[in-house]
């Protein structure tokens, strides 16, 4: 009798225990806030880089991907935005935006169609922008508010994405140890092969160089660059150096 009384008083003071915790969740009661999703795009910093140098085209789409800190309602919000440009760069001749962002009614996250073009002034000098998010009648402005974007015509002639990475040359290595001193040439030969010239989404941690990416691609860049002298003879860039990849 007295172990089925133990057992009662102890269910007792369970079941209170958990009554006590459901009443301790809370539920989001700040204001609805709304951020750049860098995550979503891929990226470990609030800038992006578009060396329109590696393009055919005069426009390069990106998807800048919002979210909503809080929750959805059911009916449709509007997002403001207001553009700061630096270099003279321009509203319809550097940049393209829709006139209005609305984030549709049940849901926290909405795309901003962004268009970078093909400034003929970009010749010249690289041009900039910053977008920032701001407070409205339907969100305040959350921990990420902001996208720069640098607009260049060229083809670097240093490899773009490991400017926050630890680099010492031996465990902590830069994107030059891995694949040798850059030029516009071989540049644009490893974006032709790896599709890629913003390396910073090759990272371990947000600050070290990824050994299971890097490797793999440099095998296959010496392979390709190996088939492409057999055919055409040594690759040379604008320096008259030839193309190599370290061992």
């Amino acid at each position: 009798m007295k172990r089925k009384y133990m057992i009662f008083v102890l269910l007792g003071v369970l079941g209170v225990f958990s009554a006590c915790q459901k009443e301790n969740i809370a539920a989001y009661s700040d204001a609805e806030r709304i951020n750049v999703d860098l995550r979503q795009m891929n990226l470990t910093k609030d800038t992006i880089e578009v060396s329109l140098g590696f393009y055919e085209g005069d426009v390069m789409d990106i998807d800048m991907k919002l979210y909503v800190m809080g929750y959805p309602k059911d009916y449709d919000r509007e997002v403001a935005i207001e553009v700061v440009s630096s270099n003279n760069a321009e509203a319809g001749k550097t940049y393209e935006l829709p006139e209005k962002i609305i984030m549709p009614a049940n849901d926290i996250r909405c795309t901003i169609p962004l268009k970078v073009l093909r400034d003929p002034d970009l010749m010249k000098a690289a041009k900039s922008f910053r977008i920032n998010l701001k407070s409205s009648d339907d969100f305040e402005v959350g921990l990420y508010p902001t996208l720069y974007i640098s607009v260049t015509d060229d083809v670097p002639t240093v490899w773009i994405g490991d400017e926050n990475w630890m680099k010492d040359g031996s465990f902590y290595l830069s994107i030059e140890d891995c694949f040798g001193k850059c030029s516009r040439v071989k540049y644009k030969f490893v974006y032709e092969v790896l599709g890629i010239y913003d390396f910073s989404v090759w990272n371990v941690w947000g600050f070290m160089y990824d050994k299971a990416k890097f490797v793999p691609a440099k095998k296959l860049l010496k392979k390709e660059l190996e088939k492409w002298e057999a055919v055409n003879g040594p690759m040379m860039d604008e320096n008259n150096e030839r193309v190599t990849f370290p061992d």
